[in-house]
């Protein structure tokens, strides 16, 4: 009897297990799953947070993936944080990314990034930096030049900074030992007619900003500090900078902060006298995989990371700008943010839409134009770059 009673007991405990074993296997796969970079997922647990206190049947998990190891994830997420623009391009063509369908009807008009050639959107940024040039006021205002707003004007400044003896610009360099020439570059690489094409399109035209810079690095070439001379990183750059032997330097929004207001001031980086297109650089962007068997619930989850609680507290989170417009941002970021209205409109920038080899080509190239008077072999920079024709 008491054998009997035992088998009986064993059979209800492994059913039991056999049950609750099923029933968290349905919690966990009718999840919407969210991959993120490690340094992501506190940010994205609160706003999973968030949305759930006004869906509380809605389950959101968060995943993280090891640095570099997100292309990795479009087959196991329904949405993925964290790659580079030029990553969501690359697996949205080989069909690992579904087009995340343009925006809520009721948040397009506030959206402050253009919009791309064809409307396939694989890729959407929900906070960033923008390019800009910092200028120290009282160079400024002892040479008695305005801030200029197109290329002419800021090639003026150089000319007007040589002839009373002022430093114009410097760059710190990179680890490689080249000058960082990333901010610098954005405005006229976007501005340049077709600007977002990248470096060459299909036809294997280059960028027309690219001579705008040659044109810029002949002019400074005998004036900005010496690589061996010039500060080791961006962030001693700012440093640097903050001394006022040197009338400016390129950088971002997210610079403005250690910078004081009242002695710098900053415009946005120069392209063509017919445009004024910013540059910018994601710190928070979203994809849809094409696996995903939950569309509608990603993109719904994405809607809520463009509304104003959510806008608010990712441009807190990551010390950037919000992607939509009206958001109460930190006092640092106010004026940028406020001047952003008064622009064509910013745009994922040239460095962010190129593979890494060819970002890297780049770098040597223009280090190569700002360090040395040697006729330029275009040619040479075309034949070398291997990705960035526009597919």
């Amino acid at each position: 009897m008491i054998k009997k009673r035992l088998i009986a007991l064993c059979f209800m405990i492994t059913a039991l297990s056999f049950i609750t074993s099923c029933a968290n296997k349905g919690t966990t796969s009718s999840a919407l799953l969210v991959y993120c970079k490690a340094d992501e997922k506190d940010m994205y647990d609160a706003l999973a947070d968030m949305y759930k206190s006004n869906k509380p049947n809605v389950s959101v998990e968060i995943r993280t993936y090891n640095e570099g190891e997100g292309v990795n994830q479009a087959d196991k997420a329904d949405i993925i944080s964290g790659l580079s623009f030029n990553e969501a391009q690359t697996l949205g063509l080989s069909k690992k990314l579904s087009d995340i369908g343009g925006l809520p009807e009721e948040r397009t008009i506030d959206y402050l990034l253009l919009s791309d050639k064809d409307g396939i959107q694989y890729s959407l940024p929900l906070s960033g930096n923008v390019s800009l040039i910092y200028y120290n006021q009282a160079k400024f205002s002892l040479s008695g030049v305005p801030k200029p707003e197109t290329l002419s004007s800021f090639e003026s400044l150089f000319t007007i900074f040589k002839e009373e003896g002022i430093k114009p610009m410097a760059f710190s360099v990179n680890s490689s030992g080249q000058y960082d020439t990333l901010y610098f570059a954005d405005g006229f690489t976007l501005n340049a007619p077709g600007g977002f094409k990248g470096v060459v399109d299909a036809d294997g035209q280059l960028n027309s900003g690219i001579y705008d810079i040659e044109s810029m690095a002949r002019m400074m070439i005998e004036d900005i500090p010496a690589r061996e001379d010039s500060p080791k990183d961006h962030a001693a750059l700012v440093e640097f900078f903050k001394s006022g032997s040197i009338a400016m330097i390129p950088g971002s929004s997210a610079d403005a902060e250690k910078l004081d207001r009242t002695l710098f001031g900053y415009f946005i980086a120069p392209g063509n006298d017919n445009s004024r297109n910013v540059g910018w650089h994601s710190t928070a962007a979203v994809a849809l995989s094409a696996s995903s068997k939950k569309t509608k619930e990603a993109k719904d989850f994405i809607t809520f990371l463009l509304s104003n609680d959510a806008q608010k507290y990712i441009s807190d989170k990551t010390n950037s700008l919000p992607a939509i417009r009206g958001i109460n941002v930190k006092d640092s970021l106010e004026s940028v943010y406020e001047e952003l209205q008064y622009t064509d409109g910013a745009a994922v920038t040239f460095f962010d839409r190129i593979s890494q080899s060819d970002a890297q080509q780049c770098k040597v190239f223009f280090d190569s134009l700002f360090s040395s008077n040697e006729e330029v072999k275009y040619e040479d920079f075309i034949n070398g770059l291997k990705d960035s024709k526009n597919k």
